[in-house]
């Protein structure tokens, strides 16, 4: 946060607005803008960034009625509660991995350890066409044990919190990048997100994905199903099949490498050498 973003607070005090009034009908997330802004403050004043003149405009957008305090810690606290959803982001150039699914706990620890994404060209030195790329626990290089370690940790919060995994595919659905196609409509994928972080999914009716076995919702508010469904989106089936069985043939190639051993961690992964 800016000395101007900062600013900016303390102006709307100093208009005679009171912030609190202005704003606790919002959203939760303003609300807990509130609290971050004043530990800031804090922090900032231990610092030395902020006169203690500043410090006190600062805190007195917060609220001095006690009933309102409580609710400000009680927000914040449910801003920090441990999270119902988790969401595994990849940019799939091949148009293969469904734009949205739902992961069973060992789906998300294979796919946790595989890391998969693309490099597209552009985005690194020499890459001029994508690149399918994978990195163990989406971070790769800053792991100090095997993958499989920290993936019995994410099972073992899973357990703990009871928490959802979804994967959202942000790249290609219905063909590749080389197709000359346009990439997932970033509106689409925002709505996605949103979707999943308000609890507004419904699996009621859903199908799963050829490849990768992953469960697809249908009839969700705003999206097509042929667009959810990859072997839908596909113009070519031809294409798709042989498009999809050289990404799940690289999954496997580098899944190899980990020499893991539990069946259901193995069986979580997706099916290659497969037809029209």
């Amino acid at each position: 946060m800016s000395i101007h973003s900062f600013q900016n607070v303390v102006s709307l005090e100093k208009s005679g607005t009171c912030m609190w009034e202005k704003y606790r009908k919002e959203s939760k997330q303003t609300i807990c803008i509130i609290g971050v802004l004043t530990l800031a403050a804090k922090l900032c004043k231990a610092d030395g960034h902020f006169s203690i003149e500043e410090e006190e405009e600062i805190l007195s957008i917060i609220p001095h009625d006690k009933d309102q305090k409580r609710l400000l810690l009680r927000i914040l606290d449910e801003a920090a509660a441990d999270p119902n959803s988790i969401i595994f982001l990849t940019c799939d150039a091949y148009g293969i991995m469904p734009p949205l699914a739902k992961m069973t706990k060992k789906q998300a620890m294979y796919h946790f350890i595989s890391g998969y994404t693309a490099k597209m060209a552009g985005t690194e030195t020499g890459v001029t066409e994508p690149i399918a790329a994978f990195s163990p626990c989406y971070g790769g290089p800053f792991l100090t044990l095997h993958p499989l370690r920290y993936a019995e940790l994410l099972e073992q919060k899973l357990n703990d919190y009871n928490s959802s995994v979804f994967l959202v595919n942000t790249g290609w659905s219905g063909s590749s990048a080389t197709s000359g196609s346009s990439r997932i409509d970033l509106k689409k994928t925002k709505h996605i997100i949103n979707l999943i972080t308000d609890g507004n999914l419904d699996f009621n009716k859903s199908v799963f994905d050829k490849f990768f076995n992953l469960e697809i919702p249908l009839d969700v508010y705003g999206l097509e199903n042929d667009f959810l469904v990859p072997h839908h989106s596909w113009n070519n089936l031809e294409e798709y099949f042989s498009t999809g069985n050289m990404l799940t043939r690289l999954f496997n190639n580098n899944f190899e490498k980990f020499r893991i051993k539990d069946p259901d961690i193995l069986a979580a992964g997706p099916k290659t050498d497969l037809s029209a």
